[in-house]
């Protein structure tokens, strides 16, 4: 817990200092509410003893996501035909015709979907496993509708790993033989193209991450140029200072971001302390706290977009996992 709270503390004071150093500060100002919001949260989630989300805390979360979808079908904002689709105000030009998808929405009931498989694992009766896969592929197909390419797959990688490795055999086979009959017969009453996200997917396989790949290229290149900031680190938001960005054009690689930030060594020490401890805590505590697949959904996802000043669950989870594995790494007894 202390451990958590000084990486929290010393990482995020070192970040605002370098951004007050190298003139990031005034377009992080911009982000003020959001940053304080993370350092609150922060030390709040930093304070927390093991498990920080309980089985009931997911259960209550399942709960509002569920709620919310009864809500969405009431008010209309959910079509239910072959295949569903949400009804969104906007709709974005992309590549020559007129699609609706929502990254949120998919992020959102992908975030159920880690959340159910993580109340699948931790429940010892097959036959409430059985059951809770039916809100789960619920929550898995809401997740592709809304046409979030990242959120929608991460999810249903996580889903896949809790089913192929952390379910006993007893149920991963049935659960196998579910997930597989229902997908396939989805599968064989829909057209895939009239899903927004196997459309964006196609543009993926063909080689092109459209406006992502120019900002990498941006972001390693300051990486390459500017030796200052793959040492020790630049601060929050040098990327758009330095470039005269808008606030929202940030790399869209929180690891790279991080090594913009903190600079390219603390942020591997970091990482890697951060990796152990989250990799502990799926050992230890794996089926009565559902943060490390929280966390991990969110680490997914920051590979992909977001901000280090803005995906707050990504800077906290970091904070704190990279907390739990230094107190791991350096009193190894006390923890067995």
């Amino acid at each position: 817990m202390l451990f958590s709270m000084g990486a929290f503390v010393v990482l995020f004071v070192y970040g605002m200092v370098m951004a007050t150093v190298m003139g990031g500060l005034t377009t992080a100002m911009s982000d003020l509410p959001t940053t304080i919001l993370i350092a609150l949260l922060g030390l709040f989630i930093a304070s927390q003893r093991t498990p920080v989300v309980t089985r009931s805390d997911a259960q209550i979360l399942v709960l509002y996501i569920a709620t919310f979808l009864l809500a969405t079908l009431a008010l209309g904002g959910l079509i239910l035909s072959l295949p569903p689709y949400f009804v969104f105000q906007a709709q974005s030009d992309w590549h020559g015709s007129s699609v609706s998808y929502s990254q949120g929405v998919s992020k959102f009931f992908g975030f159920g979907l880690v959340l159910c498989g993580f109340l699948l694992q931790a429940e010892r009766s097959v036959k409430l496993q059985i059951l809770l896969l039916f809100p789960s592929l619920t929550f898995l197909l809401l997740a592709f509708v809304g046409g979030g390419r990242g959120d929608a797959l991460t999810a249903l990688i996580i889903f896949l790993f809790v089913v192929m490795i952390r379910l006993p055999l007893k149920a991963k086979i049935p659960a196998i033989i579910i997930i597989v009959m229902l997908t396939g017969l989805f599968v064989r009453n829909i057209n895939l193209d009239d899903l927004v996200i196997f459309r964006r997917l196609s543009i993926i396989l063909e080689g092109s991450a459209g406006a992502r790949d120019e900002i990498y290229a941006e972001a390693i290149g300051m990486l390459a140029d500017k030796v200052q900031c793959a040492v020790i680190g630049c601060g929050f938001d040098y990327f758009q200072f330095a470039l005269q960005q808008d606030v929202g054009r940030y790399p869209h690689n929180q690891l790279i971001e991080s090594m913009i930030v903190w600079g390219i060594p603390l942020t591997l020490v970091t990482m890697s302390y951060t990796v152990i401890g989250l990799y502990k805590s799926f050992r230890e505590d794996g089926r009565n706290d559902a943060f490390p697949f929280i966390a991990l959904f969110f680490f997914f996802i920051a590979m992909k977009s977001g901000s280090v000043v803005s995906s707050w669950l990504f800077v906290i989870s970091v904070f704190h996992y990279f907390g739990v594995g230094l107190d791991r790494a350096l009193f190894p007894r006390q923890n067995q």
